[in-house]
C-alpha cells in the first residue's frame, strides 16, 4: 500500500514493478519476427531487425486504425493494405500480413474482446499451420511485454523458442519520450492490472484459450459444450477485487492534496475491500475444486 500521496518513480517498488513488466530478452537470429499491433515504432524496428537478415521471415499484426499508416511505410514489398481491407467491415478489420522475400501474404485475424490474448491465440494458429517455425522474436512495448510472455506460456506450440523484444526509446513516439513521471507511474499501475486481470482469466478458466476465439475453418472454439455459469464467480470476483486494489492505490497517488486524510480513508476502504473480493474469490475457487 503506498502511503505516500505522490510519491516519485524512483520509489523502489515502483522502479521494481517497471522492471518486472519488462522482461525483454537480446536480439537473436530467429526463424520469424511477430510484431504486435499498437505503435507504429513496433513496426518500424521490426522492419529494420528484418532488412538487417535477423530473421527470414516477417509477420505483422495490424489492427484497424493502423492500416492506413501501414501501407505508407517502406515496406519489403508494396502492399496497399487499405485497397484489400475494402471488403471487410471496419470493426472486423485486423490482419496478419507476412513478408519472406519478395512476397507477402495478408490474413484476417476477426478481433475480440482481449486485443493481445487474441493475437497469442491467433498466433499459436499460424505457428500451428507453419510448423517449421521453431524460434521467434516478439517485439513490443517494454511493459507490455509481461502480459506477453503469461500468453505466450499457457498459448503457443510447446517445443517452440520464444523471445521477448522492447521497442528502443529511438523508435518511441515523441509523446512516449516526453511522458510525465507521474504519467509513467499511471502506465505501469494500469498495465499491472491488466496483467493479474490476464492471470486470472488464463489461471482460472484455462479454457479461454479456445473459447470464444475462431479457429481457421471459422467455427468457435469450446470445450464440453456448455461453460457453467458458476464458474464465472470466483473469476469475476477476483477481477473485481483487483480493480479495487488498483483504484485505491490510484486515487492514493493522484488524490486532492488538500482532503488528505479524506484520500487516506478512501483509498485504504477501497484497498481492503478489494482484498476481501480477492480472497472471497479465491476461497469459492478453491472450494470449487476440491468439492467431492
Amino acid at each position: 500500500m503506498f502511503l505516500a500521496q505522490i510519491p516519485g518513480p524512483s520509489r523502489p517498488f515502483l522502479s521494481g514493478l517497471h522492471d518486472w513488466l519488462s522482461p525483454a530478452d537480446d536480439a537473436r537470429p530467429v526463424d520469424l519476427l511477430f510484431v504486435l499491433a499498437g505503435r507504429m515504432g513496433r513496426k518500424d524496428y521490426a522492419l529494420q531487425l528484418f532488412l538487417e537478415g535477423l530473421a527470414p521471415k516477417l509477420l505483422f499484426s495490424v489492427a484497424r486504425f493502423e492500416i492506413r499508416r501501414f501501407s505508407k511505410m517502406a515496406l519489403p514489398v508494396p502492399l496497399d493494405l487499405l485497397k484489400l481491407a475494402q471488403d471487410v467491415p471496419p470493426p472486423e478489420r485486423h490482419f496478419f500480413v507476412l513478408f519472406q522475400g519478395s512476397d507477402f501474404r495478408v490474413q484476417h485475424v476477426p478481433p475480440q474482446r482481449f486485443g493481445t490474448l487474441t493475437e497469442i491465440a491467433s498466433l499459436a494458429r499460424w505457428l500451428s499451420a507453419n510448423p517449421e517455425i521453431r524460434s521467434l522474436i516478439l517485439i513490443s512495448g517494454a511493459t507490455h511485454l509481461r502480459r506477453i510472455q503469461m500468453c505466450c506460456r499457457t498459448l503457443l506450440p510447446r517445443g517452440v523458442n520464444v523471445a521477448l523484444l522492447s521497442v528502443p526509446d529511438t523508435f518511441s513516439d515523441s509523446a512516449d519520450q516526453h511522458s510525465s513521471a507521474i504519467q509513467t507511474v499511471a502506465s505501469d499501475l494500469l498495465e499491472f492490472t491488466k496483467v493479474s486481470v490476464y492471470w486470472a482469466m488464463l489461471r482460472l478458466l484455462p479454457r479461454f484459450s479456445t473459447a470464444g476465439l475462431k479457429t481457421r475453418d471459422g467455427t468457435t472454439g469450446t470445450q464440453d459444450g456448455q461453460s457453467n455459469p458458476r464458474s464465472r464467480v470466483p473469476l469475476r470476483l477476483i477481477l473485481l477485487g483487483v480493480a479495487f486494489l488498483f483504484g485505491g492505490e490510484t486515487f492514493c497517488l493522484l488524490g486532492p492534496m488538500r482532503y488528505e486524510r479524506i484520500v487516506h480513508f478512501s483509498c485504504h476502504a477501497v484497498f481492503y475491500a478489494g482484498v476481501a473480493f480477492v480472497c472471497l474469490g479465491g476461497i469459492i475457487h478453491w472450494a470449487t475444486k476440491h468439492r467431492p
